[in-house]
């Protein structure tokens, strides 16, 4: 059986606890899909985890809070 491919989903991932486990989840070499509500943020994120782990980061604009 071959490797599978990892996948992460993360909430607000431009900044805080997401931000920084996105980072470590991307350095382990884990697929990182990210939410985030602020789109100046969103810009920065995925630029940040890139520089920091190499992979790149798929983030949506979602407002998951209820």
């Amino acid at each position: 059986m071959g490797e599978q491919e990892r996948v992460a989903v993360i909430t607000e991932t431009t900044s805080g606890i997401g931000l920084e486990m996105a980072k470590v989840l991307a350095s382990q070499g884990w697929q990182v899909i990210g939410s985030g509500r602020y789109p100046e943020r969103m810009a920065e994120a995925p630029v940040e985890i890139l520089m920091t782990s190499g992979l790149e980061l798929e983030i949506l604009s979602a407002d998951l809070s209820l």
